[in-house]
């Protein structure tokens, strides 16, 4: 896509009278047996002086590479003029660019990153009794913060004080890691 690579490298954008900062986005999505699927959002910042992951250019101590060409790491030239091989600086290897997600030290930052974050299940219960055992049970197994449940049972969640509209056609499960797991049986 080559207006999502513009506007990445671009970095902020104006709208309006705000300043606003594009990223770039990776979703990792896992799917069950139930149906549910689980997507966790995250975002790695990259300094855009010394070209590496977890910090951003005004918290740098790093070498400034910014006069660099992101695809072969050599000076005098932009990625867009480049013919050379590919070559990253931050991880020193081929065949990759300095900003691309195949880095490793990227995919280093990325998997701790996912461990850190809040884990979200969206799913749709059929107000079934036994739907929300699963839900508990996978909460658990799968180490889930907080269930967002189309059509709950009603009792099960007002007896557990879930958050409800006022339809009480969606509800919202936050889980208490230090309880232990529920049966409504």
């Amino acid at each position: 896509m080559p207006g999502r690579n513009v506007l990445l490298k671009l970095g902020r954008v104006k709208i309006g009278w705000v300043g606003c900062r594009i990223r770039e986005r990776v979703e990792v999505t896992r799917c069950f047996k139930l149906g549910c699927r689980i997507r966790e959002r995250v975002e790695v910042t990259r300094c855009f002086k010394c070209l590496e992951f977890g910090h951003r250019r005004k918290d740098c101590k790093g070498q400034d590479r910014s006069d660099l060409c992101l695809n072969c790491n050599q000076t005098g030239h932009t990625a867009k003029d480049c013919a050379s091989e590919n070559f990253c600086p931050v991880c020193q290897k081929t065949g990759h660019r300095a900003d691309s997600t195949k880095c490793l030290k990227f995919r280093e930052l990325l998997r701790a990153q996912i461990s850190a974050n809040i884990k979200v299940l969206q799913t749709n219960l059929g107000r079934g009794r036994a739907a929300h055992d699963i839900l508990y049970t996978l909460a658990c197994e799968k180490d889930i913060d907080i269930a967002i449940i189309s059509e709950p049972n009603i009792n099960i969640s007002l007896a557990h004080k879930f958050i409800m509209d006022k339809k009480r056609n969606v509800a919202i499960y936050i889980r208490n890691k230090n309880s232990p797991q529920v049966h409504h049986g």
